[in-house]
């Protein structure tokens, strides 16, 4: 199998009728993937014979989508639904997972911090202290990055400190700004690079982009 290929136990997001559901995968052979039935909101996709969907699944470098046809259902330990095994060619790989991008306008908070050092204590009392904080507005978000409308001009390697809101996770970021463009508004769209993030605090951003990546599509 090629580096793309999906994998037993991968997790995916199986997309039929708009609707984006989360399985696994329990087996696979020449004839077929075996996968959990598909779920959301405590809801299964009514699934039959000849059913066109979409898979997506990520490895630790990449997000994978491909087309698959529903050929059947298996019971093994638990209810699995049957769908055809694409060819190499017909894999394609959407992103790199830490680049992964999605659109959201969404209010954020942030402070400059300058060129000054990014220290614990710094953060600790940025957290506690949040009303020291600016407003803007993110437009795009990544596990590498983000793009916010800010009121106010930065310099080239800038660092500020954002305030992210991931449903039940609050976390603060430090960024480094790469780029400062003017609005005809006279606000300034500025392109940031997460600077010194955790693994964790990453994931959880990835993970957070998947959500609003799965809402896109709900709307397509």
């Amino acid at each position: 199998m090629s580096n793309s290929s999906i994998n037993i136990n991968d997790k995916c997001e199986i997309i039929w009728e708009k609707d984006v559901y989360k399985s696994n995968v329990q087996d696979i052979t020449d004839k077929y993937i075996a996968i959990s039935l598909p779920v959301a909101s405590g809801s299964y996709a009514s699934l039959i014979t000849g059913d066109n969907v979409e898979v997506i699944y990520s490895d630790d470098k990449n997000i994978y989508s491909f087309y698959s046809v529903v050929i059947g259902r298996k019971k093994d330990k638990i209810p699995l639904i049957l769908i055809s095994v694409p060819t190499e060619d017909k894999i394609r790989k959407i992103q790199r997972r830490k680049n992964f991008r999605v659109e959201i306008v969404k209010e954020v908070k942030y402070k400059v911090i300058g060129k000054e050092k990014i220290t614990k204590a710094l953060l600790n009392h940025s957290l506690k202290h949040l009303e020291e904080f600016s407003e803007g507005t993110m437009l795009d978000l990544s596990g590498g990055g983000a793009r916010i409308t800010i009121n106010e001009k930065l310099d080239k390697n800038d660092i500020i400190i954002i305030y992210l809101q991931l449903h039940d996770k609050n976390i603060l970021v430090p960024c480094t700004c790469v780029r400062c463009i003017k609005n005809q508004s006279g606000t300034y769209v500025c392109g940031f690079k997460f600077h010194e993030i955790d693994g964790s605090q990453r994931e959880n951003v990835i993970l957070y982009t998947f959500d609003i990546m799965r809402e896109h599509m709900k709307k397509r």
